[in-house]
């Protein structure tokens, strides 16, 4: 374990809850733990676990329906969710920051990435212009960012999702906080550019000496960059511990599960079949009597699980705490999570692709057609040519610029190919537009994008959403459309 100092974040029995149609949702109970000065603690689990709700409490953030039901989130000797609003715009920046999972959201569209890490500076450390300038090209340089005073006059959208990353950790530490809360920061980029920005963030943690909060599905990111990890489940911790001990050894059922989930790449001749953990996480309008992880355990006892009433940690280690009474008795779930693929087996044909081309003009227009040298094409697709066949998962995987997504886009219509076809169960699809497919495909063929928060449109409620997907997919099914919505 990495040195650390003083204790940066103290979190102590927190409990929020959200009112909602349904009654009120408790998000959080009792939850505890401490981030020290210069240590990175992971805080992981499935969505709806409490995670991010957790991160915003961090923050003092609260949502309107939110509701503080007991406890503390001390940071620094400040408590974030007694100070008042006058207070809190003091604390965020120099006391407590945080970095979004999406950059593009966080960052002004219309002003330059320099004017907007210098108002950044302006409004915790104002200083003369010169030195603001100066001030922030050096910490974009401590980010990594190749020839950092380049970006001072760029727009967000003139740099890459990595680079934009690093700009929001870089607008974060210029006010130099105590404690960085990082929600999600790596989603949707590059393994390797992933890596870079993972590592990038212990480094920082240790310079800067802050205690850092990283949240986080990537398991096994979380296992390379953490110190000291918290396993959620339903609003509570459920196990918590030396980063390295939880990973080689988890304790509780949940944790064995999550674990039992992550891929394995090299699993030999038979690859192995990826684990699931069976029902969903519960929305508790009340506190359970018991285990919460119960219903989806595969070892629960109702006699000490359920009926036992309120499940407490208790300690494995000097450094570990779990919440399982059968803790210790369990060496036996990850083998029984074990499972292995059949036999292939021969699919029917669903799409396949024929030395496919996609190409982009550059140097359009009149000059172009005066100086043909000034026109050049770029190729985003070259002779692509795969099968796919009904029921089977193809998995597409390589940098940013690969042709990944163009390729999505023109199976699903979005584009079109400079040559060859596309085919689905036989139909040819090329470059027939999403909307002028046949009813037996624009329902088939769907795609889903990397980012729902721009997918859906905000001002439309979930019902309408969906009945206006599946009234353009023109496919027929049992029940009436508000049946079908409810079934989705």
């Amino acid at each position: 374990m990495r040195h650390a100092g003083s204790t940066g974040l103290s979190v102590e029995d927190l409990s929020l809850a959200y009112e909602t149609s349904a009654g009120r949702i408790l998000a959080l109970r009792n939850v505890s733990f401490s981030v020290a000065r210069g240590e990175t603690y992971g805080l992981v689990g499935e969505s709806g676990c409490g995670k991010s709700t957790a991160a915003l409490a961090m923050l003092g953030y609260l949502a309107p329906n939110a509701r503080w039901l007991g406890g503390k989130v001390l940071v620094q000797g400040h408590d974030l969710l007694r100070a008042s609003p006058a207070e809190l715009r003091t604390l965020r920046g120099p006391v407590v920051a945080m970095v979004h999972q999406d950059p593009i959201g966080a960052l002004n569209p219309v002003l330059t990435l320099g004017a907007q890490l210098v108002e950044t500076l302006r409004a915790h450390r104002p200083a003369c212009a010169h030195a603001m300038r100066s001030e922030v090209v050096a910490m974009l340089g401590q980010v990594a960012l190749p020839e950092p005073e380049s970006f001072m006059a760029r727009y967000p959208h003139q740099a890459s999702g990595g680079q934009l990353q690093r700009i929001a950790i870089a607008m974060a530490l210029l006010a130099q906080p105590k404690l960085l809360v990082l929600d999600e920061p790596t989603t949707g980029l590059d393994v390797t550019v992933e890596a870079a920005v993972a590592n990038l963030v212990s480094e920082l943690a240790r310079q800067f000496d802050m205690a850092v909060v990283y949240i986080s599905h990537n398991l096994g990111l979380i296992a390379r960059v953490c110190d000291r990890i918290g396993v959620m489940y339903a609003g509570e911790l459920v196990e918590q511990g030396d980063a390295g001990a939880v990973f080689a050894r988890p304790q509780h059922p949940y944790s064995r599960a999550l674990m039992a989930c992550l891929p394995q790449v090299m699993a030999g001749p038979a690859p192995a079949r990826l684990a699931t953990i069976a029902g969903r996480v519960p929305q508790l309008v009340a506190a359970p009597t018991g285990c919460v992880f119960a219903p989806r355990c595969l070892h629960s006892v109702s006699s000490l699980c359920v009926e036992a009433g309120p499940i407490a940690m208790v300690a494995t280690s000097s450094s570990s705490t779990v919440r399982c009474v059968r803790v210790g008795a369990l060496d036996h779930l990850q083998a029984s999570l074990a499972m292995r693929t059949p036999a292939p087996q021969v699919r029917p044909p669903g799409v396949s692709l024929q030395a496919l081309w996609k190409t982009y003009e550059r140097g359009g227009g009149l000059l172009a057609r005066l100086l043909p040298s000034l026109a050049a094409s770029t190729p985003a697709l070259a002779d692509v040519s795969f099968d796919v066949g009904a029921g089977e998962i193809v998995a597409l995987v390589g940098e940013s610029g690969s042709g990944k997504s163009t390729l999505a886009r023109l199976v699903a219509g979005l584009e079109f190919s400079t040559a060859g076809s596309i085919q689905y169960r036989g139909v040819d699809i090329t470059n027939l537009p999403a909307r002028s497919r046949p009813a037996s495909v624009a329902g088939a063929v769907q795609i889903v994008f990397q980012n729902p928060d721009r997918t859906l449109n905000p001002s439309h409620r979930v019902r309408r959403i969906l009945a206006r997907a599946l009234r353009r997919a023109r496919v027929p099914g049992p029940g009436t459309l508000e049946q079908r919505i409810r079934q989705q």
